[in-house]
C-alpha cells in the first residue's frame, strides 16, 4: 500500500470553557490573525477537496471487530490499531489480522486506557500510552514486551516529536482551584523509558465540563516549529469569538495566530472538537447549529482554504473523531470511514485522500 507511511501519533479532544493563565492574552499583540467566517459554513464557494486515493478495508474474514479507533500508526510492512475495547492489534497491509498484542486490564504488564501509540521501526520498538496506570509500555516489533516506565507526573493522552526528543504530553491530575486541568509535557527516552518532566505545567485551564475519553493531540509542527492550540466550546452570550494557536518557545507558550470568528452572534453555540495543525495547514472539525464542517486553513497566508460539509462526496450528516481527516505525510490524510447504512455491524475502511483543488 504506496500511501502507507509512518505518522505521528493521533490525537483527541477536551471540550473546555474559560480559558487559565495560558490564555490571559492581548489580542492585538498576537502577529498572525486568521478570520474565520459564518458566510463560509453556509456559501457554495469553491474550495479544497479532500479526494480518495486508496482503501484498506478492515472488515476481511477472521478480523475481530474493532469498536472504536482511538490510535493508528502506520510501518512499512504493517500497521498498528488502538481499539478502545479490543486492545492493540497488528494488521497486514491489505487489511488482514495479524495478532493482537498485550492484553487490557489492571494487572501487570496490562494496558488500560490506551489513547495513543508511537512507532519506531528504526529502533524497532513501538510505545503505548496508559492513561489510566499513567505511564508508557514498550514493545518490539514482534509484539513482546519491552518494560514499562516509571510512573509518569500527569496522564499520557499523546506523544509528539519534536527536534529529535520524543514528548509525551499529559493531562494533569491535581490541580490548585476547583476545575483548574493543566497540561503536561515529558521528554521520554524510546529505549530506556527514562523520562523528564517541566518543573511546571506547559498550560492550565479552568472547565467546568467533566473530562471525556477522547484524547488531544494538541501540538503540531509548521515552519520548523511547533504550535500548539487547545480548542474550545462557546456557548451563548459572548459578545466575541475567538481563539489563540500558541507557538512553543522553549518550555513556554507565545501567542501566534489569532482565530476570530466572524457574523456570529452572542446566540451562537460554536463548537471546535478537534484541530490538527501540519507543516502549512490546520485542520479544524467544526460544528455550528450542530452541523458539523471541517475547516481547512492556510498557515503560511493566514486564510481558510476550506469549508466543507461533505467528506467523499458523503453530506457530514455525524463525523467524529474517528472520522476526522488525519495528516499522513507531505498531502496524504486518512480517516475511518463506516458503512452507516449498512444493516449488519461491520468493519470500517481505511481510506486514504489527498487535499486538490476543484478544477
Amino acid at each position: 500500500m504506496k500511501y502507507i507511511c509512518l505518522s505521528l501519533p493521533l490525537f483527541a479532544v477536551f471540550l473546555f470553557t474559560n480559558c487559565g493563565s495560558n490564555s490571559n492574552v492581548d489580542f492585538h499583540e498576537i502577529p498572525n490573525t486568521i478570520e474565520i467566517h459564518k458566510s463560509g459554513l453556509v456559501g457554495d464557494a469553491t474550495t479544497f477537496q479532500f479526494e480518495p486515493i486508496d482503501t484498506i478495508q478492515l472488515d476481511a474474514p477472521g478480523n475481530p471487530a474493532i469498536t472504536s479507533v482511538q490510535d493508528i500508526s502506520f510501518g512499512k510492512d504493517f500497521f498498528l490499531i488502538v481499539d478502545v475495547k479490543q486492545g492493540l492489534l497488528k494488521f497486514d497491509n491489505q487489511g488482514n489480522f495479524l495478532q493482537k498484542i498485550g492484553a487490557k486490564g489492571e494487572g501487570p504488564d496490562e494496558y488500560d486506557v490506551t489513547p495513543a501509540i508511537y512507532l519506531d521501526e528504526k529502533e524497532k520498538v513501538f510505545l503505548v500510552a496508559d492513561w489510566g496506570k499513567m505511564l508508557v509500555i514498550a514493545y518490539n516489533l514482534q509484539g513482546d514486551i519491552i518494560g514499562t516506565s516509571k510512573k509518569l507526573p500527569g496522564r499520557p493522552v499523546s506523544f509528539y516529536f519534536e527536534q529529535d526528543e520524543l514528548l509525551v504530553i499529559q493531562e494533569g491530575t491535581s490541580s490548585d482551584r476547583a476545575n483548574q486541568q493543566t497540561v503536561l509535557v515529558s521528554s521520554i527516552n524510546p529505549q530506556t523509558l527514562e523520562h523528564k518532566g517541566l518543573e511546571t505545567p506547559l498550560y492550565s485551564f479552568v472547565s467546568p465540563l467533566n473530562r471525556i475519553h477522547s484524547f488531544l493531540r494538541p501540538f503540531g509542527n509548521f515552519k520548523e516549529g511547533s504550535l500548539f492550540y487547545f480548542p474550545r466550546e462557546r456557548f451563548e452570550g459572548l459578545t466575541e469569538h475567538q481563539d489563540t494557536i500558541y507557538r512553543k518557545s522553549q518550555d513556554a507558550l507565545v501567542p501566534e495566530y489569532l482565530l476570530q470568528f466572524k457574523g456570529f452572534n452572542v446566540a451562537d453555540t460554536l463548537h471546535l472538537s478537534y484541530m490538527e495543525i501540519v507543516d502549512d495547514h490546520a485542520s479544524i472539525l467544526f460544528r455550528y447549529k450542530k452541523k458539523p464542517y471541517i475547516i481547512v486553513l492556510d498557515l503560511a497566508n493566514n486564510i481558510p482554504i476550506s469549508y466543507q460539509n461533505q467528506l467523499f462526496s458523503k453530506e457530514l450528516v455525524r463525523i467524529d473523531y474517528e472520522g476526522f481527516p488525519k495528516h499522513l505525510k507531505e498531502n496524504a490524510y486518512y480517516s475511518i470511514i463506516r458503512d452507516e447504512e449498512s444493516v449488519e455491524e461491520k468493519n470500517p475502511s481505511i481510506v486514504f485522500s489527498k487535499l486538490t483543488e476543484p478544477n
